[in-house]
């Protein structure tokens, strides 16, 4: 049924990637052994310090040494040990999200993240853009239902979606939902997802390190709260008085703590004393440090991610394309007194326990990590914001680059040059539809002149070229309205859903499923599902009226409109639905938009023709047992039904179906 079988390149990235899981099996084994020995060598050290009191007191030297090497010994096990597991931790979320990228290889319609639209987010770094997307058309929640953006059980966005932070799952949500307008906008967005989508290796390892984030939304909302409302632990200028008493302080307890282990007990009572300075003198403070201390508590687990991941990618991301934007957001984040600076402190910050009350008590501890967390940020807020948004839009075009790497058949849309608006698809399918079950068809639209249009197209110096779009083997210029006519299940809604799919996942900057594909930046508008609405006391007739109202009101304006409308006015009288849709079709015919109306009745495309526009079809065959269709486009006026054969084929009574068959001859005659 289908005639586009899996090309040689993603048959290729399937093989590459069934072998870069082996190989991160593999690296992932030999690194969980190493983590397993430096555990050995921790737990050695620590028996060892604990077993050289066994030689109390008769080998005082043995024990000092033992003790000293030790904890030595230990530290650098500590410190290893910790490397090795972030090491073999990033391997294996680099194999989960290869083996999640294997389960679409190859064009499978399956969510691999989720389906659902993600909802608002109220912090300020999470709003924050790095790759602009200039001006913008919002969708309905018509269009978003018309084009199945979160259809049960997978949607457009489900089957795009790879976000691991609801920051980036938002970014998407955002990019579909608003499709760009301007072709510079979307050529930057484009070259960034094209890039993300050829370097198979560098994807990979990004969106491990991205997958870290899993299960950090809380926290992530958290730092983006702390960082945004960030304010000194320590009121104006009392800071270098503080640290001097705690200096002083310090020596104090030390000075006493020594006089105090050569037998001079009375020393003990100033440290008693400088406790209770130090409890007076921070009563007043007690309350902000526990709201501050609370919120970088509940930042820190992202907070240390957040630095690993922005290390990766400035690592990984280049210097050219629009990730250049997103790898200098991140690469200031990883300067050294920014977050780097902030999570030394609040490491010390997070120590806690018995230790961490004496010194509470007796040198202000923290109070003054939290205020060295607090100055680190304070002067790199912007930046530590900049980068969540900088988050949002790699997970965001990392998802398109995942769609472009693995579905098989896809191009590049470009943009067509010049001010007549057009639209040319080949061999456009649905990618909803599984590739081996796909059939390609074509389109070719070209309405009027659209104002605002420019030809300077690229930000990069590469115009698209000048389009004339000719629908193969016409031989003639293409209209601005096509009127697709065919029987029930033939293809016609199915034909409109792909441009528009096609449509808007191009203005959001990836690639398409056609063969090739140019067209003009518009207003994309849809009438293809249309349901009564109770709440807003809107019968099923008047809901259709006012959306096809956008579609005639909103013809002029510097970007054309993609107009989908199937069967028009289906919510009244066949007579009174038929004058209507004339009536349509010849205004949207003489306007500057692209539009196609797919319709049953072939008397109203017949008789659209005088308006100048072109009839397209779908068709079937009776086979022995069942109706074959084979899903292609063709041009002219459909000339078969099959609704009431439907009905013979579904069981309905015999003298049922003769009744039908009669009236619907009469109904010809007349």
């Amino acid at each position: 049924m289908g005639d586009l079988d899996l090309t040689a390149e993603a048959r290729g990235y399937q093989r590459w990637l069934a072998a870069r899981v082996r190989e991160l099996d593999v690296e992932g084994r030999r690194w969980s052994r190493v983590e397993s020995r430096a555990s050995w060598v921790r737990l050695g050290a620590f028996l060892l310090m604990a077993g050289a009191w066994a030689l109390v007191p008769q080998w005082w030297p043995a024990v000092v040494a033992a003790v000293v090497g030790g904890a030595a010994l230990f530290a650098w096990a500590v410190r290893r040990h910790h490397r090795v597991w972030l090491k073999a931790e990033g391997l294996r979320r680099e194999k989960v999200v290869a083996e999640e990228s294997g389960r679409r290889a190859g064009g499978a319609v399956a969510a691999v993240r989720w389906n659902a639209r993600p909802g608002d987010l109220a912090g300020e770094g999470a709003r924050e853009v790095i790759v602009p997307a200039g001006d913008t058309w919002a969708l309905s929640e018509q269009e978003r239902d018309d084009l199945d953006l979160y259809a049960a059980p997978v949607g457009l966005f489900g089957l795009l979606n790879r976000a691991s932070a609801k920051v980036g799952a938002a970014r998407l949500r955002d990019w579909l939902e608003n499709p760009c307008l301007e072709w510079p906008r979307i050529a930057a967005r484009q070259d960034a997802v094209r890039w993300l989508a050829a370097h198979h290796e560098e994807r990979l390892q990004l969106t491990g390190a991205l997958a870290a984030l899993r299960g950090l939304d809380p926290s992530l909302a958290a730092f983006d709260a702390a960082v945004a409302d960030v304010r000194p632990v320590l009121p104006r200028g009392a800071a270098w008085p503080v640290r001097a008493w705690t200096i002083v302080g310090a020596m104090v307890v030390v000075a006493c703590l020594w006089l105090v282990t050569h037998g001079m007990v009375e020393w003990g009572t100033p440290i008693l004393l400088l406790a209770l300075v130090n409890w007076g003198a921070t009563a007043g403070l007690r309350g902000r440090v526990a709201v501050v201390r609370r919120q970088w508590e509940e930042a820190a687990d992202f907070a240390e991610e957040y630095l690993r991941l922005a290390q990766c990618a400035a690592g990984i991301l280049p210097r050219d394309t629009a990730l250049a934007d997103v790898r200098a957001a991140l690469e200031a984040v990883c300067a050294p007194h920014a977050l780097p600076g902030a999570l030394r402190w609040l490491r010390w910050s997070a120590s806690g326990g018995l230790i961490q009350a004496v010194l509470n008590a007796l040198v202000m501890y923290d109070v003054h990590a939290l205020d060295g967390v607090v100055r680190h940020v304070t002067p790199h807020r912007h930046e530590l914001l900049r980068g969540l948004g900088a988050i949002a839009d790699v997970e965001a075009l990392a998802s398109l680059a995942c769609f472009a790497a693995e579905e098989p058949g896809v191009t590049w849309p470009g943009a067509v040059e010049g001010a007549r608006a057009a639209l040319v698809i080949e061999a456009g399918r649905h990618p909803m539809i599984a590739p081996a079950r796909a059939v390609g068809n074509d389109l070719a639209l070209s309405g009027g002149e659209v104002g605002g249009q420019s030809s300077e197209l690229r930000e990069d110096g590469k115009p698209s070229p000048v389009l004339v779009p000719v629908m193969p083997g016409e031989g003639d210029a293409a209209h601005g309205v096509w009127v697709v006519t065919g029987s029930n299940m033939s293809g016609k809604s199915t034909f409109l859903r792909m441009v528009g799919v096609n449509v808007l996942m191009a203005q959001a900057g990836g690639a398409v499923t056609a063969a090739a594909m140019q067209w003009s930046p518009a207003r994309l508008m849809t009438d293809l599902r249309i349901r009564d609405n109770l709440a807003k006391g809107e019968s099923y007739f008047l809901a259709e009226v006012r959306q096809l109202r956008r579609m005639i009101v909103a013809g002029d304006g510097a970007h054309p409109i993609v107009g989908l409308v199937d069967e028009p006015f289906r919510g009244t009288n066949h007579q009174e639905q038929r004058a209507a849709t004339l009536a349509i079709v010849e205004h949207l015919a003489g306007g500057r938009g692209l539009f196609l109306l797919a319709t049953h009745d072939r008397d109203v495309a017949r008789a659209a023709e005088a308006f100048g526009v072109r009839n397209w079809h779908f068709r079937e065959e009776l086979g022995e047992r069942e109706m074959v269709f084979d899903y292609r486009i063709r041009p002219g006026v459909a000339a078969t039904r099959n609704a009431l054969r439907v009905l013979e084929r579904e069981g309905y009574p015999n003298a049922l179906v003769e009744r039908a068959h009669r009236w619907a001859q009469q109904d010809a005659g007349e």
